[in-house]
C-alpha cells in the first residue's frame, strides 16, 4: 500500500564461488528466514578466491535485491571453521549466519568410519547428507576405438555416471585413437557403494563404442586411493581400451578444532565489500602459495631408440618395412614433441626439452613413440620415468623398455637442475650452455623466472535458460553482469541486448531496460520467444552486454559477449550459469 505497511519479504540466496552456482529454496513472507541447506564446492586457489552470497526478494515479475557479502575462502582455510554473522552490504539493514568448515583431502580411509558417523549426526541436523569423499578423474584418451557402422572414423566423446550424476567429455572428431585430457569430479557420500560407469559413444549418443564399470572399493583398496592405467573396454573391439587416472580422497574435518563463531561480524572492508557506484569492489591482497618460486626444472633428453616394430609393411606384410618415428613427451597436462625421422626403426633424434614440475606425489614423464602416417598415426609404444625418482637421484640415464608393444626401447635422459637464488654460478652456467649447445644443436635455459599474477577482474553474467513445455517457449532470464569494463571517465549505463541466432531480425531480437551508471548491473528480466521445442536445439543465444550511449559518444557500445549454443543445454531441466564475456573481437 505504497509503502504505508511494512510488508515481508520472500527470500532466496544466491551463492557463487568462481563458476559454481548454488540457489537456496525461497521462504515466504518472512523477514527472519531460516534455510538450514548445505553445499560443497571446490576451491582451486587460496587466498584469492571468494564466497559472494546475494539475497533476492521473490517477485512474480522481477526479484527485487536484499543485499550481498563476500568473503575470501583464505579465512576459511586459516580458522578451519568459520561460524559467524555477516553484516550485508548495499542495503539499509540485514545479516546472514553462515558457517563453513574447511575439509582436509585424506589420501587413506584411515579417518572413513569415522567421517561416515560425523556425517549421519549432520544429517539429522540439517536433512542433508554431506559428502564423504571426493572423486577425480581425469580422462586423459582412448585406443583403438571401433568405426562407425558406416565405415568411417568416429566422433568419440565419453559419458562418466556415478548414480543419477553423469558429466559429458568434450567431442574429439575424426580418430578411434581420441586423447581428451579432461578432469571430472564428483562427490561420494557413501564410497564404498557406487560404481563409476563410463560409455564412450560417437557423438551422436546412438553408437556405443565401449564401455567399463569400475567398483569404488577398488580405488578405496588401492595405493594413494589412486588408480592410474589403461582399462579394457566391454562391448567394443578387442584392442580398445581407455587409459583413466582415478584419484579418491576423504574429506576430513578435524572434530578438535573449535569454530570461530560469535555474534560480531567480520570487518566489512575485509569480508562484505558490496559491489555498487558507491562501493565498487576492491580486492583483498593475497600472497602466493607457499611453494610459489620452489618448482623443480627437468632437462630430458630424447637420444634414439632401437628395434622399434615396423607400421610400414609392404605387399601384405610379406615385406616388412620401417615407421617414420617421433616421440612425445607430456608431464603435468603439457606436452612437447621431437621432429620425425624418416623410415628407420633405430632413430636418433639427439633433442633436448625443458619442464617444470612440482613436488606433488604420482607424477610421470611421459614418452609416446608414433609412427607418423598420412591419415592416423600409429602408436609405436610408451614408456616412463617417475619424477620422484629423478628428484631423488638427480640424474636417470636409462634405456626404457616400451610397453604394450612386441619389441623397442627407447633411450633418455633426465635431469633435475638446481635452482640458485643468487648469479654466483651465472657465468659458468652461460659457458656449459654453450659447449652443450653445439652438441646437442639447441640453446639450454639460464635462468628460471616466476611471476606470481595476484589476480585479474572477470567479466561475467548471469543467464538462466529453460523450456517450460506447457508454455512451448523458450525462457531467458538475464540476471546480472559484473565487472564490466569501462572505457572513458564515466560509468556505463549498461543494457543487454539478446538476439536468437541463427536469424536477426525483429521476432529472434530482444533486449533489457538500461541500468544507470553501474559496471554491476542487475537485470532480473525474463525474456522469451515463441518456438517450437525441436527447434530449439538448432538455435543459438547471442547476448551481447552494451553501453547505451548517445549518436555524438565517442564510447563503445558493446562492452562484452556471449553466445550459448542451445543444443548442448538440458532445456526440460533448465541452465542458471555464469558466463564469461568475450571482448569484441574474441571468437566465442
Amino acid at each position: 500500500m505504497g509503502g504505508l505497511l511494512s510488508g515481508k519479504s520472500d527470500p532466496y540466496a544466491i551463492l557463487r564461488v568462481g563458476t559454481q552456482v548454488f540457489t537456496s529454496r525461497v521462504i515466504n513472507e518472512n523477514l527472519n528466514p531460516v534455510w538450514k541447506e548445505m553445499y560443497e564446492v571446490i576451491v582451486h586457489e587460496v587466498p584469492g578466491q571468494e564466497l559472494e552470497v546475494e539475497l533476492f526478494d521473490k517477485d512474480p515479475d522481477k526479484d527485487d535485491f536484499l543485499g550481498r557479502m563476500k568473503l575470501d575462502l583464505g579465512e576459511v582455510k586459516k580458522a578451519q571453521i568459520l561460524d559467524k554473522w555477516f553484516q550485508l552490504a548495499n542495503t539499509k539493514s540485514g545479516k546472514l549466519h553462515l558457517r563453513l568448515e574447511w575439509l582436509k583431502l585424506l589420501p587413506n580411509t584411515s579417518q572413513l568410519e569415522q567421517v561416515m558417523k560425523m556425517n549421519k549426526e549432520i544429517t539429522m541436523k540439517t536433512s542433508q547428507e554431506p559428502s564423504a569423499a571426493i572423486l577425480i578423474i581425469y580422462l586423459d584418451r582412448a585406443d583403438e576405438l571401433p568405426l562407425k557402422k558406416s565405415g568411417y572414423q568416429p566422433n568419440p566423446m565419453v559419458q562418466l555416471s556415478i548414480q543419477d550424476l553423469t558429466h559429458e567429455s568434450k567431442t574429439v572428431y575424426s580418430t578411434n585413437s581420441p586423447v581428451w585430457e579432461e578432469p571430472f569430479r564428483f562427490f561420494l557420500r557413501n564410497p564404498s557403494l557406487y560404481d563409476v560407469d563410463i560409455q564412450v559413444k560417437d557423438d551422436d549418443r546412438q553408437q556405443n563404442l565401449g564401455s567399463l564399470s569400475i567398483p569404488l572399493a577398488r580405488i578405496l583398496s588401492g595405493d594413494q586411493l589412486t588408480l592410474d592405467q589403461w582399462f579394457q573396454l566391454e562391448n567394443s573391439g578387442q584392442r580398445s581400451r581407455i587409459y583413466l587416472k582415478l584419484v579418491m580422497r576423504i574429506l576430513y574435518l578435524d572434530p578438535t578444532i573449535c569454530a570461530v563463531t560469535g555474534s560480531e561480524t567480520l570487518d566489512l572492508e575485509t569480508a562484505t565489500c558490496g559491489s555498487s557506484v558507491d562501493m565498487p569492489p576492491r580486492p583483498n591482497k593475497t600472497s602466493p602459495s607457499e611453494d610459489f618460486g620452489t618448482e623443480n626444472v627437468i632437462r630430458v633428453f630424447v637420444l634414439e631408440a632401437e628395434n622399434l616394430i615396423a607400421k610400414d609393411n609392404f605387399m601384405g606384410g610379406m615385406i616388412r618395412g620401417k615407421s617414420d618415428p617421433y616421440v612425445v613427451v607430456r608431464s603435468g597436462g603439457k606436452s612437447v614433441q621431437t621432429r620425425v625421422i624418416k623410415e628407420t626403426l633405430n632413430p636418433r633424434w639427439d633433442q633436448t626439452f625443458e619442464i617444470i614440475v612440482t613436488d606433488v606425489p604420482g607424477q610421470d614423464i611421459e614418452f609416446l613413440l608414433f609412427d607418423k602416417d598420412i591419415d592416423k598415426d600409429d602408436s609405436l609404444g610408451s614408456c616412463k620415468v617417475a619424477v620422484k625418482k629423478v628428484l631423488k637421484q638427480k640424474t636417470v640415464d636409462e634405456w626404457l623398455p616400451l610397453e604394450v608393444v612386441k619389441s623397442g626401447r627407447l633411450h633418455v635422459k633426465v635431469e633435475c637442475l638446481s635452482l640458485l637464488p643468487e648469479p654466483s654460478q651465472l657465468d659458468q652456467v652461460l659457458m656449459v650452455n654453450n659447449l652443450s649447445q653445439s652438441a646437442h644443436s639447441e640453446e639450454f635455459s639460464t635462468a628460471l623466472l616466476c611471476v606470481y599474477l595476484e589476480r585479474a577482474s572477470e567479466l561475467l553474467i548471469q543467464v538462466t535458460v529453460y523450456y517450460p513445455a506447457k508454455e512451448g517457449k523458450l525462457l531467458a532470464v538475464m540476471h546480472s553482469c559484473r565487472n564490466l569494463s569501462v572505457n572513458s571517465k564515466e560509468l556505463p549505463d549498461p543494457y543487454l541486448s539478446v538476439v536468437l541466432l541463427p536469424d536477426k531480425n525483429r521476432a529472434t531480437k530482444r533486449k533489457t531496460s538500461v541500468k544507470k551508471r553501474t559496471i554491476n548491473p542487475e537485470f532480473n528480466e525474463k525474456l522469451e520467444w515463441e518456438i517450437p521445442l525441436e527447434e530449439v536445439a538448432k538455435r543459438k543465444l547471442e547476448i551481447s552486454v552494451k553501453n547505451s550511449v548517445s549518436f555524438m559518444s565517442r564510447d563503445k557500445e558493446l562492452l562484452g559477449k556471449v553466445i550459448i549454443d542451445l543444443s548442448q543445454v538440458d532445456l526440460s531441466k533448465g541452465l542458471n550459469q555464469w558466463y564469461d564475456l568475450k571482448g569484441e573481437k574474441t571468437s566465442v
